[in-house]
């Protein structure tokens, strides 16, 4: 494992395992990163996990800021596992990106297309809320 410290800094090169690595095994690890950061995020969520991998059984989950980076990638792994999830939120950095004149350095679809794309491919449905939690009219 590569540790960062003050001296050596973490480089996406020494992560991914140096030049040596083939492409096919950067991205086995790049899964399996992705797979500890949705554990991490649906425990930070309050999902338990063991019920996750058997399936959602149609219990219903709401994922506070789905359109995020972890929100997005546990709505989905949720929804596939048969849970009917919800997403709320704010799209407060969206809106700060426009204002600035900021974009990503990634393209990313808004989150009604991704919403509408993934029930089109997995005829699974994801509700989508938006509006802020600290809002009680929102909730109310």
């Amino acid at each position: 494992m590569v540790v960062a410290t003050k001296k050596a800094p973490l480089s996406m090169k020494a992560a991914m395992g140096g030049a040596k690595v083939g492409v096919q095994q950067k991205v086995q690890r790049l899964a399996s990163v992705s797979k500890k950061i949705m554990a991490a995020a649906a425990v930070s969520n309050g999902i338990d996990m063991e019920n996750a991998k058997t399936g959602g059984g149609g219990q219903r989950v709401m994922i506070i800021g789905g359109d995020g980076y972890c929100g997005w990638a546990t709505a989905l792994h949720l929804s596939k596992k048969g849970y009917e999830v919800s997403i709320v939120d704010s799209l407060i950095r969206r809106h700060m990106d426009q204002q600035c004149g900021t974009q990503s350095l990634t393209p990313i679809a808004s989150i009604h297309d991704r919403v509408a794309k993934w029930e089109e491919l997995t005829g699974k449905k994801i509700d989508l809320y938006i509006g802020d939690i600290t809002d009680y009219g929102f909730f109310s």
